[in-house]
């Protein structure tokens, strides 16, 4: 998972049910977060510019919303939907 300003990017965003670890990359010039919203979600630590953290979660069938919590970057676009069938 890449954040940059006002943009997650993800290779898919649909998974199956399971246990996942997701490398969170910050190429962007402020610091950004992950949260993983949906059952049994998680939420990174703030991520420094160029830092990076891994988040392990297990994901369940449902929505998710990946999205940083720093206030503002969501609505400005860092919000991406998964879907897990």
């Amino acid at each position: 998972v890449v954040e940059v300003e006002y943009k997650i990017e993800m290779p898919k965003t649909t998974f199956a049910p399971g246990t996942y670890t997701f490398d969170v990359k910050n190429d962007g010039k402020i610091p950004h977060d992950l949260k993983i919203a949906g059952p049994g979600g998680k939420k990174t630590p703030l991520i420094s510019p160029g830092g990076g953290e891994a988040l392990t979660v297990t994901l369940k069938s449902g929505t998710y919303d990946f999205y940083c919590t720093v206030p503002g970057h969501k609505q400005l676009g860092m919000d991406q939907k998964v879907t897990v069938t």
